[in-house]
């Protein structure tokens, strides 16, 4: 299993798709990549534009141990922030977007970082690692436009998400990539969270 289907939340993804169309697609998106952009919901300074510091250079393979580690210093010469500095609404996080981030913060999932993610068509992200092995981090994936040559792939474990409503979520600290063998883009919400009320069965959050 790579995602797991949350039953707490259920989200209107017509009024989505209308608002992004309507809202979103008037400024224009972040490319940090040439295949992954999109536009921040929630950043430090408020900006849709900020938080889009490719973190996932920061992770190297220790030399000695062979173990996965954080370079801090990498960190602070890109201006890479914490998931959880990136709190502030941004312009495209108004209207029906800000009930829905309000509404999962209600249920406890300190959702952090939450941006419109577009994979472009006939593309894959690099095979990455998004955090420390022994560390927690979970992402919320809400697939807003997408097919089923759309597809999450780790550990020998392959993964499509439909655009059905539903929230779902996946560990991002294990080597992972994403595809999107079609000819459109795919546009996801994602977020990082953190299920401090139990609502998942895999994915709970315990400070113990």
């Amino acid at each position: 299993m790579i995602y797991e289907k949350l039953r707490c939340i259920s989200i209107d993804v017509e009024s989505v798709r209308t608002y992004f169309i309507n809202h979103v697609l008037k400024f224009e998106p972040v490319f940090p990549s040439p295949n992954f952009g999109g536009w921040t919901i929630q950043s430090y300074t408020g900006r849709y534009t900020d938080g889009w510091q490719n973190g996932q250079n920061c992770f190297e393979k220790d030399p000695t141990t062979g173990n996965t580690v954080f370079n801090m210093e990498k960190a602070k010469e890109i201006g890479l922030r914490r998931p959880q500095d990136h709190v502030n609404l941004t312009e495209v996080g108004t209207d029906y977007i800000k009930t829905l981030i309000e509404e999962i913060s209600s249920l406890g999932f300190t959702p952090c970082r939450a941006r419109f993610s577009i994979l472009k068509a006939n593309s894959s992200s690099s095979l990455h690692q998004d955090g420390l092995s022994n560390a927690y981090n979970v992402r919320m994936h809400i697939p807003i436009l997408t097919n089923k040559n759309c597809y999450f792939s780790s550990e020998g474990e392959q993964e499509h998400a439909p655009a059905d409503g539903s929230a779902y979520l996946v560990k991002v600290n294990r080597l992972h990539q994403v595809f999107n063998n079609s000819d459109r883009d795919r546009l996801h919400i994602i977020m990082d969270v953190w299920d401090t009320h139990g609502h998942s069965k895999f994915h709970k959050f315990s400070s113990n």
